[in-house]
């Protein structure tokens, strides 16, 4: 169920069943499995994400993420407030999910998944980001953001056996923490479907490979959080993080990244372990 119609029409719905008014445009989500937009109750300033799915699959941890997260420490994210789930009447085979939740008050560092390339970041971003990344990797859970078969199979399907199998240590970390997920002025992160235990420095490693084409913004992020980067415990992490946009390059996505994630992997596959991780250092 990815029409635009079906789901402004669901999006509608909800509306409706959370007594709640539009404040503004609706934004697609990936591939249009998703529709979000500012909302009002009253004097309140939310935020309505509808997701659709086949009903088959809407189920499980990332089917419930956002709510799952109410778990967490104080951290700068949406608190939901509400969900409502129903079987759309006029689209069979499909499960909507609709989340009301408070609104952020900051921008997205992004439009999209990526940094363009003149997109600069103030440092201070990257720093206050540190100590949010400590604090949730710290939290202990049973909820997985990915697992380590899957892990092993990409990077083997992708890199062969340039990446040796296994990762030894793995944190909870978002999942998703690309830069169109990272909003700054005040800083926050959205969209927690697929947080869970992952990687080590997955959400480094993730928006580190999403920067790629922003030299500097890339730049100071490297500068302010090289240390996760460059360290052997991140390798993992990078290699998954690039994999997973070469995986989604396949069917259009990601065209500007694809030649700068190639030199990435080349350097890191150049690279011995316990080398220090000059790579994310000279980067």
């Amino acid at each position: 169920m990815t029409g635009g119609n079906a789901l402004e029409r669901a999006f509608e719905q909800a509306l409706r069943v959370l007594a709640v008014a539009r404040d503004g445009d609706t934004v697609p989500g990936w591939r249009g499995r998703t529709l979000s937009g500012p909302v009002r109750r009253d004097r309140e300033r939310l935020w309505l994400r509808l997701v659709s799915s086949p009903s088959a699959l809407a189920h499980g941890t990332w089917w419930t993420g956002t709510a799952d997260s109410a778990v967490l420490p104080a951290l700068p994210k949406p608190v939901v407030l509400a969900v409502e789930e129903w079987d759309p009447p006029h689209v069979e085979g499909f499960r909507l999910r609709a989340e009301l939740m408070t609104r952020l008050p900051g921008r997205a560092l992004s439009p999209t998944a990526e940094l363009a390339p003149e997109t600069e970041v103030d440092p201070a971003v990257w720093v206050e980001l540190g100590g949010v990344l400590d604090a949730l990797a710290a939290v202990p859970t049973l909820r997985e953001s990915t697992v380590p078969a899957t892990v092993d199979r990409l990077l083997h399907s992708f890199f062969g056996d340039r990446f040796p199998r296994g990762t030894p240590c793995w944190t909870t970390a978002h999942g998703d923490l690309h830069p169109g997920n990272l909003l700054v002025a005040p800083l926050g992160l959205a969209d927690w479907e697929a947080w869970g235990r992952g990687p080590e420095h997955l959400d480094v490693a993730t928006l580190y490979v999403h920067s790629l084409a922003a030299p500097d913004a890339r730049r100071s992020l490297v500068e302010v959080l090289g240390e996760r980067l460059h360290s052997d415990a991140a390798l993992p992490a990078l290699a998954f993080a690039a994999a997973k946009v070469l995986a989604r390059s396949v069917s259009g996505d990601y065209p500007t990244l694809v030649t700068p994630v190639h030199r990435l992997l080349d350097d890191l596959t150049a690279r011995p372990l316990g080398a220090g991780g000059t790579t994310a250092r000279r980067r």
